[in-house]
């Protein structure tokens, strides 16, 4: 693929021609498309002792992709997906908060990273991607999965911010509130919870304990959604809010700041 425009092609990831090497940059390792292989011994080789420590995606290059997956991930498929998340990350509140989750040196819509985030070296990860979400669920924008059931992989939660492609709205601002509910409410607990003691059952928040005996569902509602003092000392009022005002203020102000706030805090799921 010939352009002068993009450097980002394979897998959606850079292709670095210093020394006209032309090898794409993974964050972990270079990978040399040329002879399918790494140029440096995969850090977890230990572990696959029966797979080269050069080979690229162990071999199976159809339907296995080889990420540097301790830190932050993107991949987005739908245009409008893309185009909500580079508006979320192109903001200073977006950009400040999710670089909490990157690795040192880790690039992002040609963004690097200067050092690992907190959360990171507390062993988080985050990673946005988007689906279709089927039949009769257009009312969902969003969702975010790894929190409850904490999935964990090599001792690290894996949280994922998933976009529903197909849901009802057209206007970024709804696709960029459902981004700032899950990121800056969900996510955030998640990480804060798992972040001292290594396991998710919110021993960072004295209130959730009080309702252990209800549901897990029922209590993370009365907590942050239905909560009515919540709001005073959330992510998602500070961050949130800024976000949302500063993409609204690039995009002429088509909203109120009173639209924005009830965008904010209207929990339809």
């Amino acid at each position: 693929m010939e352009t002068k425009d993009n450097n980002y092609l394979y897998n959606y990831k850079e292709l670095n021609a210093d020394h006209d090497l032309k090898w794409y940059d993974y964050g972990a390792r270079f990978y040399d498309a040329v002879i399918g292989r790494w140029h440096v011994v995969d850090r977890f080789t230990e572990k696959y002792l029966n797979i080269s420590s050069y080979s690229y995606a162990a071999n199976l290059v159809l339907n296995v992709v080889d990420v540097n997956g301790d830190s932050l991930k993107v991949n987005l498929t739908d245009n409008n997906s893309k185009k909500a998340f580079n508006a979320f990350f192109g903001t200073k509140a977006g950009l400040k908060y999710l670089s909490q989750y990157a690795a040192k040196g880790q690039k992002i819509n040609g963004y690097t990273f200067k050092e690992n985030g907190k959360f990171h070296n507390k062993g988080v990860d985050l990673k946005f991607s988007d689906k279709n979400f089927g039949k009769g669920k257009s009312e969902t924008q969003a969702i975010t999965s790894g929190g409850d059931d904490e999935k964990k992989v090599d001792g690290r939660l894996k949280l994922e911010v998933i976009i529903n492609t197909t849901a009802s709205g057209s206007d970024i601002i709804d696709k960029l509130e459902a981004i700032a509910h899950e990121t800056f409410l969900h996510v955030d607990e998640y990480a804060k919870d798992y972040s001292d003691d290594k396991s998710i059952n919110f021993s960072h928040n004295t209130a959730y304990l009080k309702l252990m005996n209800i549901s897990l569902n029922k209590r993370h509602h009365l907590l942050f959604h239905d909560h009515p003092n919540f709001y005073k000392k959330s992510v998602l009022t500070t961050f949130g809010q800024a976000v949302l005002k500063e993409v609204n203020s690039k995009n002429g102000n088509k909203h109120s700041n009173s639209e924005i706030w009830k965008k904010i805090w209207n929990f339809g799921n």
